[in-house]
């Protein structure tokens, strides 16, 4: 998004190029979600996916921050550095 037409897209390649001011836009998006019945519903699997990920995550990283085989690897050597 942004506010003038030139620059869109030179940062980083976009799917949807937005030309508007951002307060306006914001405000029209979020009168649109208010309206949209099945934002909501959508919106809480979207955190309930995001949760179960975020678990599945955070054991994945324990598990390698409690290997301390060699070579140790950068999970294991932050974890004792956190601990000191």
């Amino acid at each position: 998004m942004d506010i003038c037409a030139e620059e869109l897209g030179n940062n980083t390649n976009n799917c949807i190029k937005i030309q508007a001011d951002l307060k306006s836009f914001c405000e029209q998006v979020n009168e649109y979600l208010e309206n949209d019945k099945t934002f909501e519903l959508n919106i809480n699997n979207w955190w309930k996916t995001l949760k179960q990920k975020v678990n599945k995550n955070k054991a994945v990283i324990q598990a390698m921050a409690d290997d301390t085989s060699v070579p140790l690897n950068y999970y294991a050597a932050y974890a004792q550095v956190f601990i000191f």
